[in-house]
């Protein structure tokens, strides 16, 4: 059995066990067989282990018997998730800085161009301060404003967490800063 296979089973025995509460293994095997399923004690014993995989019927059945969504059944623990999301974060890393290099690489394309149209006379005054306008774009700021519109639309609320609020403030700080040395 592959490691991940033997997580998500192990994963799904341990929300099942957490879900069904005071509900007695005996009492839920009788439930699903009452729906047709040939579950005994030991079944839901197997499954709560992690021995018994489960079938994507029986989970559906199980999710509407204790009234839960069937992806209560599959929700991986707080550190799983915390580690997935530290790859996560690690790979969009990389993206920004792909990104910025692209963005800088592009911005000194243009700049090259406009400079050989200015020593042409071809580039307007308009089209010039347009062009100093972006190259004056401040790459951080933009990021940071990303970053919070999705807190609050990906429905984290309030920054009540200690790294949340160590993260956002800290960015706080830097912008003020930003914009007391632009004054």
């Amino acid at each position: 059995m592959t490691e991940a296979k033997t997580l998500r089973d192990k994963t799904i025995g341990e929300n099942l066990a957490r879900i069904r509460g005071e509900l007695s293994q005996q009492a839920l095997a009788d439930a699903m067989r009452d729906r047709g399923y040939e579950w005994t004690q030991a079944t839901v014993w197997a499954i709560e282990k992690g021995r018994r995989p489960m079938r994507l019927a029986e989970a559906e059945a199980l999710a509407a018997l204790l009234t839960v969504d069937i992806t209560d059944l599959l929700q991986l623990p707080n550190w799983i998730q915390f580690e997935s999301s530290i790859s996560a974060l690690v790979k969009a890393e990389t993206d920004v800085l792909d990104a910025a290099a692209r963005f800088e690489d592009h911005l000194l394309e243009v700049a090259h161009y406009a400079d050989l149209l200015i020593a042409e006379g071809e580039l307007p005054d308009d089209v010039e301060r347009e062009l100093v306008r972006m190259g004056t774009v401040r790459f951080e700021e933009t990021v940071v404003d990303v970053v919070r519109r999705r807190v609050n639309l990906r429905g984290f609320g309030s920054p009540s967490g200690k790294y949340m609020r160590r993260y956002l403030s800290r960015n706080d700080e830097e912008s003020d800063g930003e914009r007391q040395t632009e004054a």
